[in-house]
């Protein structure tokens, strides 16, 4: 079976998947076979490939976005000229857009030239040696065979008279991928880059166009300007914080600054930043390797256990703060939660990182992207993060931000009232997404705090009550009346809802808090659960029932940007483990009214 999907490099990658809860039972790494798991890594296989291929593009072709008349005869094409393109557009009646249909004479021509400047090979090889060498991604392949096809498509070409002496050739790229589905059957999704080139009889304007688009590259990829993108944000979500970095970093400010800075460009042409797009995609997060994935297993049930003593005293008998709790729960080695250590933290009692939250754990993450290090190396640009500098503490992820629609304005002086817009070529940046707070110990203090108020309230504890029962309201979509008693329900169809009716209403009463930012996904409960008729609840996974429950809220969420799923490498918060027989009441109870 074959299915076909459309994906634009241009914009954000994001292919839907669906969602599922982490199977985390204890001190076991998660379940990697599952659907959700499949989805995610084929995901992540056709964003580092749209990545790869429309970057090696953009080198290929951007050489060739202005093109000065003169130079013509020099780049070996048989159809692409000014005075070609010129006649096309005469015969269609000389203004506005023409559009060339496939398979004209034109768009023949036009497809040999443009396909004799891409080095495919290239592109190919860079391609499968990437997928093919992730263990997480190799398993997507179909049949171990290269994702990219032995072919590509140009698309969508359309001449546009700028001026009498300036023709713009838009066009698209369109690539086919080979990847398996569930069923390990072929699946061919087409992923698709935009390009143009700009044909210009005026004198020596194609030649100042093109210095200006290199020189704004060189500086963009120099350290005096690399490491200037940034952006605030506490959230985890990567798909959420990516779409939030699009219109809230300082990349406008920061080309301004270049551009000014500029050494002196031709006085007939201006810049314009006042349109500038971002596609912004996450390179590196705040994880480190799997040991920090296990989840620790304090009782609910054993008092003798001082961790569990105070979280009783938060929940039940209101004998300590959040506030307090959260310093105790938050500090580096506390017990509450295991985290490894991340590689080079320091062991100097530095009370402003968090071993759960900190730039060592991007450093990290950054060490073992694929994507990061492709870019870094496509761009040659000398971004770096020195741990060393504390400012750099506040560093809590990297972002790849393609910047578009960069014009510049060309007045020529014979016609100072007509004035043409050229965009210049596709920029590659890279931002620091920093938290709000002074540092890392801050934010993850906060993380803990917020959780622990968000569980209070999801679990409706009443003080003073020792029996300690989690009762959890039912998910909107599940009423009573619809409720059927002892039957199995996926717990990502229910749980999801439930959660984000909670988020919903934690936020609602606490306006101010970051709990959207800071739930973005949870593992522990198995994969199913059934409900008895006093609305006890029993969790199962593979048909087994779990034993012990410990719901943990994650950070860290690179998949999806709701509530199922997260990343178990990240921070978590986890406050206690409840246990469950087969037969009679256990501790998780849904509310029935």
């Amino acid at each position: 079976m074959k299915k076909l999907l459309t994906i634009l490099a241009t914009s954000s990658l994001a292919v839907s998947a669906p969602l599922s809860v982490v199977a985390c039972n204890n001190n076991k790494k998660p379940d990697t076979t599952d659907e959700f798991d499949f989805e995610v890594a084929k995901r992540d296989a056709l964003s580092l490939i749209s990545t790869i291929t429309s970057s090696y593009l953009n080198t290929n072709l951007s050489k060739y976005y202005f093109i000065d008349e003169e130079d013509e005869p020099n780049l070996g094409f048989e159809f692409l000229s000014f005075q070609n393109l010129d006649e096309l557009i005469a015969t269609n009646g000389g203004t506005g857009d023409v559009n060339i249909s496939e398979g004209s004479e034109a768009y023949k021509g036009l497809s040999e030239d443009i396909q004799s400047i891409i080095e495919w090979n290239t592109i190919s090889r860079e391609v499968n040696t990437a997928i093919s060498s992730d263990i997480n991604l190799a398993g997507v392949l179909y049949e171990k065979q290269n994702p990219l096809q032995n072919f590509y498509d140009i698309r969508n070409a359309k001449l546009s008279l700028l001026d009498e002496g300036a023709i713009k050739l838009s066009y698209q790229i369109s690539t086919p991928v080979t990847l398996r589905d569930q069923a390990f059957e072929k699946e061919i999704t087409h992923i698709a880059s935009n390009f143009e080139m700009n044909f210009i009889r005026i004198p020596d304007l194609a030649t100042e166009l093109s210095e200006l688009s290199d020189k704004i590259q060189t500086e963009l990829a120099s350290s005096q300007f690399a490491n200037k993108f940034e952006f605030i944000s506490d959230s985890g979500d990567a798909l959420k914080t990516a779409q939030f970095s699009q219109t809230n970093s300082n990349v406008g400010e920061v080309f301004n600054e270049l551009l000014t800075n500029l050494p002196s460009i031709d006085n007939n042409l201006t810049t314009d930043v006042s349109q500038l797009t971002i596609s912004s995609q996450y390179l590196a997060n705040n994880v480190t390797d799997s040991t920090s994935g296990y989840i620790g297993t304090h009782e609910w049930s054993n008092d003798s256990d001082s961790r569990v003593t105070n979280i009783k005293d938060y929940f039940i008998r209101n004998k300590i703060s959040s506030d307090e709790l959260s310093k105790i729960i938050a500090a580096n080695y506390s017990g509450y939660v295991k985290e490894s250590q991340p590689k080079d933290f320091p062991n100097t009692g530095d009370t402003t990182s968090s071993i759960a939250m900190s730039v060592y754990r991007t450093l990290y993450s950054m060490s073992i992207s694929a994507r990061f290090k492709n870019m870094l190396a496509q761009t040659g640009s000398q971004f770096e993060i020195d741990a060393n500098d504390n400012e750099e503490k506040r560093v809590v992820g990297v972002f790849g931000m393609k910047v578009n629609n960069l014009f510049v304005n060309y007045q020529n002086p014979n016609f100072p009232d007509k004035t043409i817009s050229f965009a210049l070529p596709e920029n590659y940046v890279f931002s620091r997404q920093k938290t709000s707070f002074a540092n890392t110990q801050d934010l993850f203090n906060d993380f803990i705090k917020v959780s622990l108020e968000f569980n209070k309230q999801l679990y409706n504890f009443e003080d003073d009550n020792e029996d300690y029962i989690f009762k959890l309201n039912l998910p909107p979509n599940l009423s009573l009346a619809d409720l059927q008693f002892n039957k199995r329900y996926k717990n990502k169809d229910y749980f999801d809802e439930l959660i984000y009716q909670e988020i919903l209403k934690f936020k609602n009463k606490n306006p101010e808090s970051k709990v959207e930012d800071y739930i973005n996904g949870y593992t522990g409960f198995g994969t199913e659960f059934e409900v008895n008729e006093q609305g006890y609840i029993r969790f199962y996974h593979n048909n087994a029932m779990w034993e012990k429950a410990n719901l943990a809220f994650l950070w860290i969420n690179t998949s999806s940007n709701l509530p199922g799923g997260g990343d178990v490498f990240g921070a978590k918060a986890f406050f206690a483990t409840v246990a469950f027989a087969e037969t009679g009441p256990t501790k998780v109870q849904f509310i029935l009214e």
